[in-house]
């Protein structure tokens, strides 16, 4: 699992690459807060293009920033998810709190409406 970030108008997009399992959550999640802590952002969008496959940990991870930005009165998106993840994330209704959306274009236009 590789993660990268950028920042675009005050929304952090974390890029993955390979599989959200068991054996990568706790290194992704301690590279996530560390960003997500000190700043000012106004959302967060994961970018799972690349993601070949999430399990239960991986879900844990979105759920736990999911809380975190909802106590700073922020958003997260998810986009770019393949079949296989989509099915996942919306089979357990995820989707009626995470914004899931097929392109970086819509998750990014999603999160500036929350946020004008």
């Amino acid at each position: 699992m590789n993660i990268k970030h950028r920042i675009e108008n005050k929304i952090v997009v974390f890029d993955f690459e390979g599989t959200l399992s068991m054996e990568h959550t706790e290194a992704a999640r301690t590279y996530i807060f560390d960003l997500l802590a000190p700043n000012d952002l106004d959302g967060v969008i994961f970018n799972w293009e690349r993601v070949d496959y999430v399990d239960s940990q991986g879900v844990t991870l979105v759920l736990s920033v999911y809380k975190f930005l909802q106590s700073q009165q922020k958003e997260i998106a998810l986009c770019h998810l393949n079949d296989s993840n989509h099915e996942i994330m919306t089979g357990l209704a995820l989707d009626k709190y995470i914004k899931i959306c097929s392109t970086m274009q819509e998750a990014l236009e999603k999160l500036r409406k929350v946020n004008n």
